[in-house]
């Protein structure tokens, strides 16, 4: 009862996991970002919010056909595949359960619809930032590979996209730390697990 009070409540508005879509929120958002960014001139103002993947372990879920989704060979266990976009103070403003745990960043973030329609109508001044398991284009920046970085520019490019990428993973590292379920195996049915990771993620907002 609990669970599905948090989960489908959407009156609540501080609960709320939101894109912003109005041009006054677009500017006021990447003016936080840059608040919080030691870039000289601005350099790197229109940033929006830093995208990545974390995976939850779950114990193997039997309620599948698919079993063998779940099981991470990185991770070398069973989870899920979570995909989170944070502003400037750790908010998460997107949060999907976008696969199971062998499902890579890449194609778990192509299925996300609502999410890439946004990205997609965001007036040209407007990026995010991801690391290199995500597609590069003009509205999601990644860091330059090993290989480019003889080029001091774009090392200084790599710090700064750096400072700005860290926010998402601060942002799970404070979600687990509050909610310390996260740390362990979930072992229910596969949709409370992903239940109980909206729902930690709407209580942390």
């Amino acid at each position: 009862m609990f669970l599905n009070a948090i989960d489908y409540k959407n009156t609540f508005e501080p609960m709320q996991l939101r894109l912003p879509r109005e041009d006054s929120e677009l500017e006021g958002l990447a003016q936080c970002w840059s608040d919080v960014l030691t870039c000289p001139f601005g350099l790197m103002h229109g940033h929006l919010g830093a995208i990545d993947g974390w995976f939850p372990r779950t114990e193997m879920p039997r309620d599948q056909t698919n079993q063998a989704d779940y099981f991470s060979g990185h991770y070398q266990a069973y989870g899920l595949n979570v995909q989170a976009m944070c502003d400037p103070d750790l908010i998460f403003l997107y949060v999907a359960v976008a696969g199971p745990g062998k499902t890579n960043d890449i194609g778990a973030f192509v299925r996300l619809r609502e999410l890439n329609s946004w990205i997609e109508g965001l007036p040209a001044e407007y990026f995010l930032s991801a690391d290199n398991a995500y597609p590069l284009s003009l509205k999601v920046l990644i860091p330059f590979s090993a290989a480019e970085l003889l080029d001091e520019s774009y090392r200084t490019f790599n710090f700064y996209l750096s400072q700005l990428r860290i926010r998402i993973e601060m942002a799970f590292g404070r979600l687990t730390t509050k909610w310390r379920i996260l740390r362990s195996t979930l072992n229910f049915s596969t949709a409370k697990n992903a239940q109980i990771i909206r729902v930690c993620t709407k209580l942390h907002n």
